[in-house]
C-alpha cells in the first residue's frame, strides 16, 4: 500500500494534479451550463420597439434587446414584408446587423467598487422604411432563429390610427397582467405609457422583475413611448429624492428607453432636470450608459399619423414658468400642422384624488395648451380613471408672489363646458383631461385616495371610476377622436367623441 509519509513529494504532486483536474472539470461544467442557459434564455430583455433619438422628426424606429455579458454571438435581423404584398419601395426582404454596446449596471452588492455588472445592448435602426407596412421579423443568432414576431411601421401623416394609454403598470401584479392581455386584443398601432413605468424606485432590477416579463409580448410587436413619472426618478413620495449611492441602478428609465431628443435646451446647468447624486464612479457609469438621453430625453414630441404628440416631464424639479421651456412648448405646438394635438404627462393638474389634487404645477402650461387647440391631455399618477369636463384655466397671479403655492397648488379661474356630452354635442370648449392610471398598480381606495361620494368630487370632474384596472383606447380619425375606457375584463365603461 502507498504510504504518503514515505513519498511526500509524489503525494503533494498527486494532490495538485487532482485539484487541477477537478478545477478543469468545474470550468467545463460551468461553461456547459452557461451555454445551455444562454441557449434556453438568450435575452436579458426581450426585443422591444422604440422611436429612437431621431424619431421625433423622422419616421425612424428602433428594435432593441439586451443580452448577458460574454455573449459573443453574431446577430442579424431579417425583415420580410407581409402587407402590402408588394412593398412600396420594391424591397420585400431586408437584413439588419445590430449595433452592439456595453451597458454597465451597478447593484447594491458592488456599490463600494467600480465593478458594475456588464450587459450587451443590441440596437437595430429601422430607417427609411415605407410607412404603414407590416413586416415579419426574425432575430438570428449565428445560424439559428431565436426570436420571431411582427412589426408595423409608423402611419403616414394623413392616416387614421389607434393608440392606447396605460399608466402606472409595473408592480408585478395580476392587474398588470390582465391589462396587458386585454391591450393585445385591441391591436393598437401605438402604446403610450404616462409614467411610473416600474415600482417602486425605477430600478433596473425592477424592470427585469416587475415590467418586461409582463409587457414583452406587447412591446416586441407594438411601438411604445414612455413618460417620466415620480417613481421613474426614484421619488415614491413627490417630496423625496434619492441618490445613486442609495439605489445604484436607479434612473434606469434613461438607459432602458430610447426616445426622441428634440426637447428644449436647458438655459442653465442642471435646470429643470432631476439632479444626479451619488458617488463619482456611480455617476460616471450612469452617464456612460445614457449619453445624451440624460438629461435630454424627459421632454419630447413626435408625429404619428394624423396626430402630433408632446410628452412633458411633470416632476417637482421642473419649472414650467421657465421662459425657455414655455417657448419650446409653444413653438412645438404652434408649428405642428397635424390634425390633432395630444399632450401627455404623469401628474394630473386636475383630479379629485384626495392626496394628488394639490399637485397642480402643470396648470402653468394650461394657457399654452388651450391656445394651441389641444383637445386631449393624458396623465396617470392617480390609480384610477377620471375624466374632466372640457375646461379652460387662467392663473390668478399675485404680483411678486410665486405662481406655485407651498403645497403645490396653482390658484386660478376654471371655466367648464358642461354643454359638451361627447355624444350629441362633440365640440369641446377647451381640453379634456384624462387620468388613466389603472394599468396595474394597486387601485385607489375610498376615503384614503378618492371621496366616498361624487358630491365630494372637484367641480371639474365629470367621471371617476376607481374599482377596476383599465386603459384608454383612442381612435384617431380625420374628423374625430373617439375615446373609450376599457376595463381589464373587456367592459367599456366610458366613451366619448371629440370633433373640431
Amino acid at each position: 500500500m502507498f504510504d504518503p509519509s514515505t513519498h511526500p513529494i509524489q503525494y503533494t504532486y498527486g494532490l495538485l494534479v487532482l485539484a487541477i483536474c477537478a478545477l478543469c472539470l468545474v470550468i467545463i461544467i460551468a461553461r456547459s451550463l452557461k451555454n445551455r442557459k444562454l441557449s434556453a434564455k438568450p435575452f436579458v430583455i426581450t426585443p422591444y420597439l422604440q422611436l429612437g433619438p431621431n424619431g421625433g422628426t423622422t419616421s425612424d424606429m428602433e428594435l432593441r434587446w439586451l443580452t448577458a455579458a460574454g455573449d459573443e454571438h453574431r446577430y442579424q435581423v431579417v425583415l420580410t414584408t407581409i402587407e402590402p404584398a408588394s412593398c412600396p419601395d420594391g424591397q420585400t426582404l431586408r437584413i439588419h446587423v445590430p449595433v452592439v454596446s456595453a451597458l454597465k449596471i451597478h447593484s447594491h452588492s458592488d456599490i463600494a467598487l467600480d465593478t458594475p455588472r456588464l450587459y450587451r445592448s443590441h440596437v437595430v435602426a429601422l430607417e427609411n422604411l415605407p410607412p404603414d407596412t407590416a413586416y415579419a421579423y426574425e432575430i438570428w443568432r449565428d445560424s439559428t432563429v431565436i426570436f420571431s414576431d411582427q412589426l408595423h411601421t409608423r402611419k403616414a401623416p394623413h392616416q387614421a390610427f389607434r393608440f392606447v394609454a396605460v399608466g402606472d403598470p409595473g408592480t408585478k401584479g395580476d392587474g398588470q397582467t390582465q391589462v396587458a392581455q386585454r391591450v393585445a386584443t385591441v391591436r393598437p398601432d401605438l402604446i403610450v405609457q404616462p409614467g411610473d413605468i416600474v415600482y417602486k424606485q425605477g430600478l433596473f432590477s425592477e424592470y427585469l422583475s416587475n415590467f418586461f416579463p409582463f409587457q414583452s409580448k406587447l412591446l416586441s410587436r407594438y411601438l411604445s413611448v414612455q413618460v417620466l413619472g415620480n417613481h421613474d426618478v426614484t421619488r415614491p413620495d413627490f417630496r423625496k429624492a434619492h441618490s445613486l449611492s442609495e439605489f445604484p441602478d436607479s434612473l434606469a428609465w434613461y438607459y432602458v428607453w430610447s426616445l426622441p431628443l428634440n426637447g428644449p435646451r436647458r438655459a442653465a446647468l442642471w435646470s429643470n432636470v432631476e439632479p444626479l447624486r451619488g458617488a463619482r464612479h456611480l455617476r460616471r457609469t450612469f452617464k456612460s450608459n445614457t449619453n445624451a438621453r440624460y438629461p435630454g430625453m424627459g421632454n419630447y414630441s413626435f408625429d404619428y399619423g394624423l396626430a402630433h404628440f408632446v410628452v412633458l416631464d411633470a416632476n417637482v424639479y421642473m419649472d414650467w414658468s421657465d421662459s425657455v421651456f414655455r417657448q419650446w412648448l409653444q413653438n412645438d405646438l404652434s408649428q405642428s400642422q397635424a390634425k390633432w394635438k395630444i399632450v401627455v404627462w404623469h401628474q394630473p393638474s386636475f383630479t379629485s384624488h384626495l392626496r394628488h389634487r394639490v399637485e397642480q404645477r402643470m396648470r402653468l402650461v394650461a394657457d399654452i395648451i388651450q391656445n394651441a387647440g389641444v383637445k386631449l391631455v393624458l396623465t396617470g399618477h392617480a390609480h384610477h380613471y377620471e375624466r374632466s369636463f372640457p375646461l379652460n384655466f387662467h392663473i390668478a397671479a399675485t404680483p411678486g408672489a410665486s405662481l406655485i403655492g407651498k403645497n403645490g397648488n396653482v390658484e386660478g379661474d376654471i371655466q367648464l363646458d358642461k354643454d359638451y356630452d361627447g355624444v350629441t354635442k362633440t365640440k369641446p370648449q377647451g381640453p379634456i383631461y384624462i387620468v388613466t392610471g389603472g394599468g396595474g398598480a394597486p387601485l385607489s381606495i375610498v376615503d384614503r385616495d378618492v371621496p366616498a361620494s361624487s358630491d365630494q368630487w372637484q367641480s371639474f370632474t365629470n367621471k371617476l371610476v376607481f374599482d377596476r384596472h383599465s386603459f384608454s383606447i383612442i381612435d384617431v380619425n380625420a374628423d374625430s377622436l373617439t375615446v373609450r375606457q376599457m376595463a381589464a375584463d373587456g367592459e367599456v365603461f366610458d366613451s366619448f367623441m371629440i370633433t373640431q
